[in-house]
């Protein structure tokens, strides 16, 4: 009798496994993403026109997007650099993104400059049931003199009607861990992570930061099958 029932269940089981799956919606549907990475460096010195040097980068389609652009500038009394990654990944359950950027001017008297990075992604999406998430990794920001004040690195996600969901900036000298989770109800969702840095004057400036984080919303069907598959281990005990 035991067996007869199990090879019973292992078939309804089974019969649920590819229905789940053949039904299984993507959690995340995306909408105008946007991932780009951009430095630009201009040094100068007493009687000198500015002397500039830019790179740029940028996709706006799903999949992965990897990308490294950097520029230098470099004259008897001055030297500027900046540099800045992104590698970042739109998948049907989670996006992954790690990005850095680097940025230099040294300067001896009668010389000076100004070097700017910045990598950043925008991605927004909809869930069109609740669904929960887990959003994992680490920002940091360091920094010798740094630029503007704006400079600093963020990941942020916001509801369209549920409004901040999860939100850390680092602008001074550190590394912030980023650890959350819960559900997230139907709504339209943008997550913005950047981190841009400048080194601007005489003498010595340097900055840099980076992000990298995993965003997880697991498929609904992933919860069923989970559940479904323990009934041939329970139903063999019951009598």
């Amino acid at each position: 009798m035991n067996s007869t029932l199990t090879k019973l269940v292992c078939a309804c089981v089974l019969t649920l496994s590819v229905c789940a799956g053949s039904l299984r919606a993507e959690p995340i549907q995306y909408i105008e993403p946007r991932r780009s990475v951009l430095v630009s460096v201009g040094v100068h010195e007493s009687g000198q026109p500015n002397t500039e040097d830019s790179a740029f980068d940028g996709d706006i389609g799903l999949g992965i997007f990897d990308s490294s652009v950097a520029a230098d500038v470099v004259l008897p009394l001055a030297f500027g650099h900046g540099d800045a990654t992104q590698f970042s990944e739109l998948a049907s359950d989670r996006i992954t993104a790690f990005g850095t950027t680097n940025t230099v001017i040294t300067a001896e008297q009668g010389g000076g400059g100004e070097a700017a990075a910045f990598s950043a992604l925008v991605v927004t999406f909809i869930l069109n049931e609740p669904s929960g998430f887990t959003l994992d990794g680490l920002i940091s920001f360091f920094s010798v003199n740094p630029g503007l004040a704006n400079d600093g690195t963020s990941v942020e996600l916001l509801g369209e009607s549920v409004g901040i969901v999860f939100s850390e900036t680092l602008s001074t000298d550190g590394v912030v861990g980023i650890s959350d989770g819960g559900m997230l109800q139907p709504d339209t969702y943008t997550l913005q992570a950047s981190t841009v840095v400048q080194a601007t004057g005489g003498g010595l400036h340097a900055a840099r930061g980076s992000f990298d984080f995993d965003l997880v919303v697991p498929e609904p069907a992933t919860a069923l099958l989970l559940a479904i598959g323990v009934i041939p281990i329970i139903a063999p005990r019951r009598r």
